[in-house]
């Protein structure tokens, strides 16, 4: 079941650039220029920021009862012997917990502050974990992280 939720699980890519430093060779031809990719800091843009935050909270609390429902579900499928249905609960939550994640990848890419932007990403980062094959966790331990993250979303909105 782990493998049919891992097939649907988002894809990071990791980027990395080139770097030439003492003892690296550079592996540009003559007379071409490396172009940096610093990214920008964005703005904080205050009313952006309450905006992002109350979305954020909302994201996390619809999370917490989508996850209790389709658990539910895919709790009854279990007692009935019904297979097909658990791995069918399994991918929905597996693509509300991924959806989830992206909502909060995006909502990062606002004008908020640090703060809310690092809570953003340690949420997205964590549903991340969560959906991945390699997760042992129990529900609970997914519920409770789900709940945990308005919490961090409150903390770092004050």
């Amino acid at each position: 079941m782990r493998r049919a939720l891992a097939a649907a699980a988002v894809t990071v890519v990791t980027v990395t650039a080139c770097a030439t430093g003492p003892g690296v060779a550079s592996t540009l031809p003559a007379g071409a220029s490396r172009v940096s990719a610093t990214a920008t800091p964005v703005p904080v843009d205050p009313a952006v920021n309450r905006q992002v935050c109350a979305a954020a909270a909302s994201a996390a609390g619809k999370g917490v009862r989508d996850f209790n429902v389709e658990l539910a579900a895919l709790e009854r499928a279990a007692a009935r012997g019904d297979q097909h249905a658990v791995v069918d609960s399994a991918e929905v939550i597996l693509d509300q917990l991924t959806g989830l994640a992206a909502t909060l990848r995006r909502l990062a890419q606002r004008a908020v502050s640090p703060s809310v932007r690092a809570a953003l990403g340690r949420a997205s980062a964590t549903l991340g974990s969560i959906a991945s094959e390699s997760y042992a966790g129990s529900p609970a331990d997914i519920r409770k992280a789900l709940v945990g993250l308005a919490g961090s979303f409150t903390r770092a909105c004050r």
